[in-house]
């Protein structure tokens, strides 16, 4: 059968080296299969050059007319990438979109690569006919360039790709399954310079890389670098911010001031580590326009008015704004109410904190909601201990009884919450003796006592610990600005909203 199948083939080669000269006399807008397929001698070609000649002749015409068949004739004899050397050497230019997409799609890329194709001997259209051919190459040219192993090898790179979809208008071409493993590859490779062209060099769909990037975000903990992801949201969203703020939607406003918001060091104007990326800018930019657009006003847009206010308060440091837009939010947007006076709370805490203030201690203490809640207390008890131990410990011992030791899916309880606030202000206040005896009464009075919470507690022990050296042992300056780095990042971690659940909702 294998034998027969093989003659078969050898047949059908021997009447086309035979035959194509004939062919070459003929209407190619008339021809059918049928004059390359039917039955034939088995007379040996005598003239092999000549052949070759008039195959690629053939070839030419037959792309280049209006024959409907056009390419079940270019499958039947361009069947491997060999015959392109054989056109390019009679046609250095391939001025048919068909041709070349077929050359493309055979090519292994050993010897040349598609973008050296596309460079050196492609003529493509600019019109928008043939726009479909247009597409299989760019498919082409990113699945080559998300297959490589090797990022020496000279196969796509992401230039030529936004290259030559700056060129031909194919953006639409691009689905998000493809635009999501291209970005993939891209956070892969780890290049930032890589990774930053794609994002601000293409004019892909807004939507379409709005939802590859949220994609990504939300599923950050599995294999991909976050910060990178953080970071790529961020550029992405400043290119369209800078252009057309109104083409974005509330809930990208929402997720962009939440990682300037949680992924900035505020308290010393640096940036965290891996977040490579100049935001404060970009903040006022964006509180400015939320401002003017009133979009925060919308009763279901108070996550985003909680954002705004900690973005006021912790990262631009900015209480004059602040109050302003906390009056506008009680006269305009009373929903949720309780919930923004949380975040003035917790920026006033965070800013007595840091400027070593007692104005904004008292402020944050005055300006209480009326429902108080675990998150609120351990502001209020790590603030207090942080000016005065003795009146975060008063006030440690008068919520805990009230508390649950229940812990929650988090790995938390309320008691095990409030303990930790308590025992990080004695720390802050370099006691670490008293801070262990409290550990150890909570643990003995069965305050807390599951593994987890325990385990996180620890932590701050050996937090406290590691902010001295061997050269300096001291607690004044070096050790006590590091712990008072610690305590800042503690309270801007309360009540902070899940970041998961904020994309889901998105």
């Amino acid at each position: 059968m294998n034998y027969r199948s093989g003659f078969a083939l050898s047949s059908k080669n021997i009447f086309c080296k035979r035959q194509i000269s004939n062919l070459l006399d003929q209407d190619v807008n008339k021809l059918s299969l049928s004059d390359l397929t039917h039955e034939l001698s088995k007379e040996e070609v005598q003239d092999k050059p000549k052949y070759e000649k008039d195959k690629v002749k053939l070839i030419n015409l037959i792309v280049n007319s209006s024959n409907k068949d056009k390419l079940e004739f270019l499958e039947h004899l361009i069947p491997n990438f060999s015959t392109f050397f054989k056109y390019i050497n009679e046609y250095p230019k391939i001025e048919n979109d068909l041709l070349l997409n077929h050359f493309i799609q055979l090519n292994p890329e050993r010897v040349v690569t598609n973008p050296e194709i596309l460079k050196n001997h492609a003529s493509l259209s600019n019109s928008k006919e043939n726009s479909e051919t247009k597409k299989q190459i760019l498919h082409k040219l990113i699945s080559n360039f998300i297959n490589q192993e090797d990022s020496s090898n000279d196969f796509s790179s992401i230039e030529f790709i936004l290259e030559f979809m700056n060129k031909y208008g194919v953006y639409d071409g691009i689905e998000f399954n493809l635009a999501n493993d291209l970005f993939k590859k891209l956070i892969k490779n780890g290049d930032v310079s890589e990774l930053n062209h794609f994002l601000t060099g293409s004019n892909l769909n807004q939507d379409l890389m709005f939802n590859v990037l949220r994609s990504n975000l939300k599923d950050n903990d599995k294999t991909i670098d976050s910060p990178l992801i953080k970071f790529s949201y961020i550029q992405y969203f400043k290119k369209i911010f800078r252009t057309n703020p109104d083409s974005i939607g509330d809930s990208d406003y929402t997720i962009a001031l939440y990682i300037i918001n949680n992924d900035t060091d505020p308290s010393t104007g640096n940036k965290k580590q891996n977040f490579n990326q100049n935001v404060e800018e970009l903040s006022e930019a964006i509180t400015h326009y939320i401002n003017d657009s009133t979009i925060d006003l919308k009763s279901e847009n108070l996550p985003l008015r909680k954002l705004i206010i900690e973005n006021y308060g912790i990262i631009q440091k900015d209480t004059e704004e602040l109050l302003l837009k906390y009056h506008e939010y009680e006269s305009k947007a009373k929903y949720g109410i309780d919930n923004v006076m949380f975040s003035i709370v917790k920026s006033y805490a965070y800013l007595a904190i840091l400027k070593n203030s007692e104005i904004d201690k008292k402020i944050a203490d005055t300006l209480l909601p009326s429902t108080i809640t675990v998150q609120l207390l351990q502001i209020l008890v790590i603030l207090r201990s942080y000016f005065n131990v003795d009146d975060g410990l008063k006030s440690y011992n008068h919520y805990v009884p009230e508390l649950s030791s229940k812990v929650n899916e988090s790995g938390n309880s309320q008691k095990g919450l409030l303990t930790r606030s308590i025992i990080l202000g004695f720390l802050a206040n370099n006691d670490k003796n008293f801070a262990w005896l409290l550990f150890e009464k909570a643990i003995e009075n069965k305050m807390i006592d599951n593994e987890s919470e325990i385990a996180s507690i620890k932590k701050l022990f050996k937090q406290y610990s590691d902010c001295f050296s061997i050269e300096n042992e001291q607690w004044n300056n070096e050790a006590e600005l590091k712990m008072k780095n610690i305590v800042l990042e503690y309270v801007k971690n309360i009540g902070q909203m899940d970041f998961k659940l904020l994309l889901e909702q998105s």
